[in-house]
C-alpha cells in the first residue's frame, strides 16, 4: 500500500495519471571497504537525441574523493513521444570478485567495470544476481530511501516507542550526518502509524508521509523538523 500511496502521489504531482513512468529505481551505495560506488539516476532536464543514461561515480571512502565518473549508454528518444517515459535507468548494482562492478539497466543489459578506473571489462563469466523486488514498489514494508546531491537518507525499518528514526549519510563515505527520531502517531487500532514514503518535495525539504496521512518535513542538511501536517 506504502508504494502505491507513492506512485500515485507522483503521478499526480506530474500530471494525469499515466501520463508519466514510475519513478526511478533507488540503488544504495555499495563499497568494498576502500572504494564506494554510487549510481545517480538523474536524466538530464533538457533530454537531447540521444543523451547519456547510466551515471555511476566511485569514491574513496576515506575522504570521500571522486576517483571516476562515467556514464554507461546512451538513450535514444522519440521526440513524438513522452519523454520520461523513455528515459532508461539503471535498476542493479552490485560487487564481484575479484575487482569487478557488475550493473544492469532497465532493458536488461549488463555492464561490467573495473572498479578502480571504471573502465569496460570483458564481460566473461559473472554471478547474475535476482532482481530486488523492492526496486520495483512491491515490498509495502519498506520506505525507498532518498539519494539527492550527496545524501543518502534512509528511514528504519523498525518503530520503537512511538517513534521511527530517519537517518541521513554522507553519500560518497557513508559516514553518518544526523538521526531523527519522527513521531508515529497511533493509527485508531492501537498500534502505531508507519512512514509510508519519503520525497525531496519543490522547497528542496524532506517530506515525510505516515500511512495515517500526516506528514513532518525536515531540513535535510540537518535533520531539524521544519514544519508538521496532522492527518486530514
Amino acid at each position: 500500500m506504502r508504494k502505491v500511496l507513492l506512485v500515485l502521489a507522483i503521478g499526480l504531482a506530474a500530471g494525469p495519471l499515466g501520463a508519466k513512468r514510475l519513478p526511478p529505481p533507488i540503488l544504495p551505495p555499495v563499497d568494498d571497504g576502500a572504494y564506494r560506488f554510487v549510481a545517480y539516476n538523474d536524466a538530464p532536464d533538457h533530454r537531447q537525441n540521444p543523451y547519456l543514461g547510466g551515471h555511476v561515480a566511485a569514491y574513496l571512502k576515506a575522504t570521500g574523493e571522486k576517483i571516476w565518473d562515467r556514464y554507461l549508454y546512451r538513450v535514444w528518444v522519440d521526440p513524438a513521444k513522452e519523454k520520461d517515459s523513455q528515459d532508461v535507468y539503471l535498476k542493479k548494482m552490485y560487487l564481484d570478485s575479484p575487482n569487478r562492478l557488475i550493473l544492469q539497466n532497465e532493458q536488461g543489459t549488463w555492464f561490467v567495470v573495473e572498479r578502480r578506473t571504471g573502465d569496460f571489462l570483458k564481460m566473461g563469466k559473472f554471478k547474475k544476481l535476482p532482481d530486488d523486488p523492492s526496486v520495483y514498489y512491491t515490498d509495502g514494508n519498506r520506505v525507498e530511501p532518498v539519494i539527492k546531491g550527496d545524501y543518502f537518507i534512509e528511514a528504519d525499518s523498525q518503530v520503537t516507542y512511538g517513534h521511527q528514526k530517519v537517518r541521513a549519510y554522507d553519500l560518497p563515505t557513508g559516514k553518518p550526518l544526523w538521526e531523527k527520531k519522527v513521531t508515529t502517531p497511533r493509527d485508531g487500532s492501537g498500534g502505531r502509524s508507519r512512514i509510508s514514503f519519503m520525497v525531496l518535495n519543490d522547497q528542496n525539504q524532506l517530506a515525510i508521509t505516515l500511512d495515517d496521512g500526516s506528514e513532518c518535513r525536515l531540513d535535510p542538511k540537518t535533520g531539524k523538523t521544519i514544519k508538521t501536517i496532522p492527518a486530514h
